[in-house]
């Protein structure tokens, strides 16, 4: 079985619908003869609380440790914004600023959230990938947190 995530958002799908339909088209392509049925269904999973809780502690350990090499504190709202930037998709909205131009649209990251769980499970890794590949940071895991925070403990 197939499945097509869609974030809808401000009246916008991303993907969009032609990328959907392509997407299902493709799938048909490849499939073998016979009859199948497209489902749309709401999904109603959003991110957890530990998901949300565990973004914010990274995003805080990336603000100390961009401070340490960089000597510039950015705060866990900037570092989330930059991550959403990096890696949520996309969507085009009117710019209300310059509304009555030509080009007058601006293109802004999806929301964490919205995110459902899956979606947001993938957007931590990709965090934690992004962290370690470009600036050499390790996030712990929840289980290497509730580790460390044991040692801390034992040596108070």
């Amino acid at each position: 079985m197939k499945k097509i995530s869609v974030i809808k958002s401000d009246g916008k799908c991303s993907p969009t619908p032609a990328e959907i339909f392509g997407a299902i088209g493709a799938c048909l392509q490849a499939a073998r003869n016979g009859q199948y049925e497209v489902v749309l269904r709401l999904d109603t999973s959003k991110r957890t609380n530990p998901q949300n809780r565990l973004m914010w502690r990274w995003f805080g350990i990336i603000s100390d440790q961009l401070f340490e090499m960089q000597g510039y504190r950015y705060s866990k709202d900037t570092v989330h914004a930059i991550m959403c930037e990096a890696i949520l998709p996309h969507r085009r909205v009117p710019n209300p600023i310059l509304k009555d131009e030509d080009g007058a649209y601006m293109e802004i990251p999806a929301r964490t959230s919205d995110l459902t769980t899956e979606q947001m499970t993938n957007f931590l890794e990709d965090v934690r990938n992004l962290a370690m590949e470009h600036w050499g940071i390790y996030l712990p895991l929840p289980e290497d947190m509730a580790f460390l925070q044991y040692i801390e403990d034992v040596d108070e």
